[in-house]
C-alpha cells in the first residue's frame, strides 16, 4: 500500500452556484435525451434509469445532504446518502461520453469517498465508546429492538451490529480470474519463485486462521487473507521502500486513519490482530466505493484517488482495461495467482508444505508501563518469544493503553500464573518509564519533495505541516529547507511515577482502570548535536537519548539503510527540562 485515503475533516460543500449551473448545463446537453426519457410519466417512473445529468445532480444533492447529516452527528444517515451518491457517480463515470463530465464526477466521487470514510470512523468511535462505558440492557429486554436505541447506536441492542453485518453479507466472494497476466504469476510462484512462496506458506500457519476469523467477523471474504502473501509474505516486521510496515503494509497516514497507534514504543501496523481489523475496515470501505474486488484491491495498493482518476479518464470500470501504475497492474494478478494456488495446493505441488503451528497464547492486562524482560522472566520464557507474540512492541517496555492498562500476549498456560502471582504479591515488577514522543521532528526537504509528499510520509495533513512552518498550503518548499513536522503524539503517553496497584484478573467485557496517575509529560526542547563514538549505532544512540531510530533518521536526513561513522556529528532530540 503506498497511498493514504483522503484524511477526514476536509469536506467542502458544493461549488458556487454559477459553477454548478455551468456544469449542469454541460451535463444536460450531453445527457438530455436520457434525462428527458426519465421524466415522470406515471407511478412507475421511479424505475426509469436516470441519465448522466440527473445521476450527477442526484449525487451532488446527496453529498450536500450527507454533509449536513455529518455535521449534525447523524453518521448512519450520512453514510446511507453517500452510498446512493456513489452508485450514481459510478454510473456517470462509466456512461458519460465527455471526459470533462467524467472528471467532474471523479472529483465529486473522491469527496464523497472522503466523507464516507469520516462517517465510518465516527461510527466506529461511537461504538467503541458505548461498548466501553455504556451499561448493558437487562437480559429480559435484550431481544427487543427499540428504534430509538438503534438510532443512538446502543451496543447492547443488536440492531446496529445486525445492520452492519447484513450489509457486509452482500459483499460477494472473490472470483478467480484466468488470463495471461494471472498465469504469469502462477508460473513464477511455481517456478523460479517456488522457494519464496514455500517460505511464505510455512510462515502463514502462524497467523492465517487468526486473520481469517477477523475477516469473517467483519463480514468479508476470508480469501482476502491471501493478500498478505503479496504484501509481506506474512512477515509482521516487513518494511517497504515506500515506508509501509507490517503484514498488511500500512503507511503511516492510512494506519492513523484506521486507528492504529504508532510512536517510539509501539507500532500497531506490526500487530497481526490490530492490523487485520484495520485492513478489513479499509477493504470494506474500498469495496463500497467501487463495487468490484479487483478495483478495491487496486485502490488498496495505489489509493482510491488513483483508481477513480483512471476510471474517469478512460470511462471504464473494468480493471483489466484500466491504465493504472505498473505496480498496481501487477498487484491484482499477483493476488489472484496466490489465491489460485492456495485453493488448489495439490495441483501446484504445495500440498506437502508443512505450515507452522498457529500461535498459542494467553492474554493478560496489567497496569502499565511494564518491562518486557521482567514479564518474560516471570513467564519462564525468552524475550524473543514475547516479541514474537507482541511484534508491535518496538523496545524493552510496553506503554500504557486505554485506561492505563497494558494488554500483552504471553505463552499459553502462563497467563493465569502470572496474574495470580501479581495479585498475591509474590511477584512485583520494576517501575519503567515510557517518555512520550517529541511534538515534532525536523525534516530536510529532498529533491522533488512537496508539502503533500512530506505530509503523507509522516502521517499528518498538508495543512498541519504548513501551519507548523508558517507556510501557505500551496507553498513549495526548497530543496535543503528544514521543516518542522508535528508528530501529533507528543501528549499521548504520560509518565507514571506512583506505585502501581495490584493487578487483577481480567473480566471479559468489563473495562479495567488503573489507579496510576500521570506525573507529567516531557517537553521537547529542540535538538542538540553529539559526536558518534566508536561502536555506536543508531539503535544505541536512540536508547541513550530516549528516542527511536526513525526520529534520528528524520532529524539527520538519513536514508533507510544509511549507516553512521565514528566521529560524525548527529542531531538528537532533547527534553525542554534539560535546559
Amino acid at each position: 500500500m503506498t497511498t493514504a485515503p483522503s484524511p477526514a475533516g476536509r469536506h467542502r460543500l458544493a461549488p458556487p452556484l454559477w459553477a454548478t449551473l455551468a456544469l449542469v448545463s454541460v451535463l444536460s446537453g450531453l445527457g438530455g435525451a436520457a434525462h428527458a426519457s426519465a421524466a415522470p410519466s406515471g407511478p412507475d417512473s421511479a424505475v426509469t434509469a436516470p441519465g448522466e445529468a440527473s445521476s450527477f445532480i442526484e449525487a451532488r444533492d446527496g453529498y450536500e445532504r450527507a454533509h449536513a447529516f455529518y455535521r449534525a452527528g447523524e453518521y448512519a444517515q450520512a453514510q446511507a446518502e453517500l452510498d446512493g451518491a456513489i452508485r450514481s457517480l459510478n454510473y456517470v463515470l462509466t456512461h458519460a461520453g465527455d471526459a470533462s463530465v467524467r472528471r467532474a464526477a471523479g472529483d465529486l466521487h473522491r469527496r464523497v469517498g472522503s466523507l464516507r470514510l469520516a462517517c465510518t470512523r465516527s461510527l466506529e468511535k461511537e461504538k467503541q465508546l458505548l461498548i466501553t462505558v455504556g451499561p448493558p440492557l437487562p437480559p429480559e429486554i435484550e431481544p427487543e429492538r427499540d428504534a430509538a436505541a438503534a438510532d443512538a447506536g446502543d451496543p447492547a441492542d443488536p440492531q446496529p451490529e445486525a445492520v452492519e453485518l447484513d450489509i457486509a453479507a452482500m459483499v460477494p466472494e472473490i472470483e478467480p480470474a484466468k488470463n495471461t497476466r494471472v498465469q504469469k504469476w502462477v508460473d513464477f510462484y511455481t517456478g523460479r519463485g517456488r522457494g519464496t512462496f514455500e517460505k511464505w506458506l510455512k510462515r502463514s500457519g502462524l497467523y492465517m486462521d487468526w486473520m481469517k476469523e477477523i475477516l469473517r467477523s467483519e463480514g468479508l471474504p476470508t480469501d482476502l487473507v491471501h493478500l498478505v502473501f503479496v504484501e509481506s509474505g506474512f512477515n509482521p516486521n516487513a518494511h517497504s521502500r515506500s515506508h509501509a510496515v507490517g503484514p498488511w503494509q500500512f503507511i503511516r497516514g492510512t494506519a492513523k486513519l484506521f486507528g492504529l497507534k504508532i510512536d517510539r514504543w509501539i507500532d500497531e501496523r506490526k500487530d497481526p490482530e490490530r492490523a487485520t481489523y484495520a485492513a478489513a475496515r479499509y477493504l470494506k470501505h474500498l469495496y463500497s466505493l467501487f463495487d468490484s474486488w479487483p478495483l478495491a484491491l487496486a485502490g488498496y495498493n495505489a489509493g482510491e484517488g488513483t483508481v477513480v482518476r483512471a476510471i474517469s479518464r478512460q470511462g471504464t470500470n473494468d480493471f483489466w482495461q484500466l491504465n493504472l501504475p505498473k505496480q498496481t497492474r501487477e498487484y491484482v494478478p499477483q493476488f489472484l495467482a496466490c489465491l489460485s494456488i492456495a485453493r488448489e495446493p495439490a495441483r501446484y505441488g504445495f500440498d506437502t508444505v508443512e505450515r507452522e503451528a498457529p500461535l498459542a497464547f494467553d492474554t493478560v492486562q496489567l497496569p502499565g508501563p511494564v518491562d518486557l524482560r521482567s514479564i518474560a522472566e516471570a513467564c519462564g520464557a525468552s524475550l524473543e518469544t514475547l516479541r514474537l507474540l507482541n511484534p508491535a512492541l518496538l523496545r524493552h517496555a510496553a506503554p500504557n493503553g486505554p485506561g492505563g492498562l497494558v494488554t500483552l500476549r504471553v505463552p499459553v498456560g502462563t497467563g493465569g500464573r502470572l496474574m495470580s502471582d501479581l495479585e498475591s504479591g509474590s511477584l512485583s515488577l520494576p517501575e519503567v518509564r515510557t517518555p512520550a514522543d517529541p511534538p515534532y521532528v525536523r525534516h530536510r526537504v529532498g529533491r522533488g519533495e512537496s508539502l503533500a509528499t512530506i505530509a503523507r510520509r509522516y502521517g499528518v495533513s498538508q495543512a498541519e505541516l504548513a501551519r507548523a512552518n508558517g507556510l501557505s498550503n500551496r507553498a513549495r518548499p526548497k530543496r535543503g529547507q528544514v521543516l518542522r513536522v508535528p508528530t501529533g503524539e507528543g501528549l499521548a503517553t504520560a509518565l507514571y511515577s506512583t506505585p502501581r496497584p495490584a493487578a487483577k484478573a481480567a473480566v471479559p467485557g468489563e473495562p479495567r482502570v488503573s489507579a496510576g496517575k500521570p506525573s507529567g509529560v516531557p517537553v521537547y526542547g529542540g535538538t542538540k548535536t553529539v559526536r558518534v563514538r566508536p561502536g555506536d549505532t543508531l539503535g544505541a544512540l536512540a536508547e541513550r537519548y530516549g528516542t527511536d531510530v526513525k526520529t534520528l533518521r528524520a532529524l539527520n536526513d538519513l536514508r533507510p539503510r544509511q549507516h553512521i561513522r565514528a566521529g560524525a556529528k548527529i542531531k538528537v532530540p532533547v527534553d525542554g527540562s534539560d535546559g
